[in-house]
């Protein structure tokens, strides 16, 4: 079986002789989908439609599958005059299984995750279930995306993790965090196994440094 889709929506506030002033159409819709591989999903997701949100998910997420996603639309067309689409509504839900995400490239990603996430037009929160990073287990956690309609919109990722702690470190040590090389420790020193939470927040730009980031460690 493919992908399933449903879409259903209404027309509204015509100008027309009777109502002269009318500000514009408003377009009302509501969708589903399902059954669609991760790494299709921009095929079904218009372009125009939560723009950030939809970048952010078909760039970051590249495997698994969206095993049920919906969203509610409302938007206000200007007819009389020249002028942008006002998005008045945006919001939907997406719930996948066996996800592999990026979070901040080129780290590796997180692999093998199922999770519910809820997006409208200003933010994207992910609950998320166990996963691995490399050789680090993922126990569980939230990724939020805030402040989604404006360049570098921020990144928050609260999250636990398990495995050696040499692994655990070499992981918060990669260049992208440098964590090791921040406090003088050098992650081949370590043995044993460890569980650890993580806080990770960050603005979405190409070259963010560790000077712009915080990271949590306990």
């Amino acid at each position: 079986d493919g992908p399933r889709l449903t879409a259903s929506g209404t027309l509204s506030n015509l100008r027309s002789s009777l109502h002269p002033q009318s500000p514009g159409m408003l377009l009302e819709a509501h969708g589903t989908i399902d059954g669609v591989e991760v790494g299709q999903l921009s095929k079904y997701w218009p372009r125009n439609v939560g723009r950030n949100p939809r970048e952010w998910v078909t760039r970051n997420m590249t495997a698994g599958q969206m095993t049920a996603a919906e969203a509610d639309l409302r938007l206000r067309i200007p007819l009389s005059a020249p002028g942008p689409t006002i998005v008045e509504l945006l919001e939907g839900t997406l719930q996948g299984k066996a996800m592999t995400a990026s979070y901040l490239h080129p780290m590796p990603p997180v692999e093998g995750v199922d999770g519910t996430a809820h997006f409208t037009a200003q933010e994207f929160i992910a609950d998320f279930g166990a996963g691995h990073v490399g050789k680090v287990t993922i126990k569980g956690g939230q990724l939020r995306i805030l402040a989604i309609e404006q360049p570098g919109e921020r990144i928050e990722i609260d999250t636990e993790v398990d495995g050696k702690l040499r692994d655990i470190m070499t992981l918060l040590d990669h260049p992208r965090l440098g964590y090791g090389k921040k406090i003088g420790i050098d992650p081949a020193d370590f043995s044993g196994e460890a569980t650890t939470k993580l806080s990770i927040g960050f603005p979405s730009v190409h070259d963010v440094t560790l000077a712009v980031m915080t990271l949590n460690v306990e």
